[in-house]
C-alpha cells in the first residue's frame, strides 16, 4: 500500500479557523517521543497551485490523512471536496483516513461518508493516547 515516493507519514487538513488546533496537532505529532510523524501542512509546506491540485498533491504525497472536522468546516464547499479526494484515495487503497471532531458534533450532523470511518473527539481526556495510537497503528499497517 505504501509507496517509496511518499513524502509524508500524513497529510493534516483543516479549515483555517481551526488553524490553532491543527498546529497542536501537528507540534504533538511530530515530536519524537511521540512518533516523529512527517506531517504535511498547507500552511507550511510549499505547495501551490490551484485548489484541487493543492490537496491532490498534498493526498498523494501522504500515507494517511488526518482530517478535523468542526461545525464550520462542515459549512464549507471546501471540505466536501477534499472528503471526496480523500476518499477516493481511501478506496483505491492508497492512504488511510483518521477523522477528528474537534467540537461536540451530532454524529447525524456527519455526512454519510465519514460514517465508516474512524473517529477521535478532541476533548476526550484520552484523545493525545488515542491519537498516538492510531497514529501508530496505521503507520505499522501501512508499512
Amino acid at each position: 500500500m505504501s509507496d517509496v515516493s511518499e513524502a509524508y507519514d500524513c497529510f493534516l487538513c483543516f479549515h483555517d479557523c481551526d488553524e490553532k488546533i491543527a498546529i497542536t496537532i501537528l507540534e504533538y505529532c511530530e515530536k519524537q517521543e511521540n512518533g516523529g510523524y512527517k506531517f504535511c501542512f498547507i500552511g507550511r509546506d510549499s505547495i501551490s497551485g490551484q485548489f484541487s491540485d493543492v490537496y491532490r498533491h498534498a493526498l498523494d504525497q501522504s500515507k494517511m490523512t488526518l482530517i478535523l472536522i468542526s461545525q464550520q468546516a462542515l459549512t464549507e464547499r471546501w471540505f466536501d471536496v477534499v472528503m471526496n479526494e480523500s476518499l477516493i484515495v481511501y478506496i483505491e487503497g492508497k492512504m488511510k483516513i483518521i477523522t477528528v471532531l474537534i467540537e461536540d458534533i451530532n454524529e447525524d450532523e456527519l455526512p454519510e461518508m465519514l460514517y465508516p470511518l474512524a473517529k477521535l473527539h478532541f476533548y476526550s481526556k484520552y484523545f493525545w493516547h488515542r491519537l498516538k495510537e492510531v497514529l501508530k497503528n496505521t503507520r505499522a499497517a501501512i508499512s
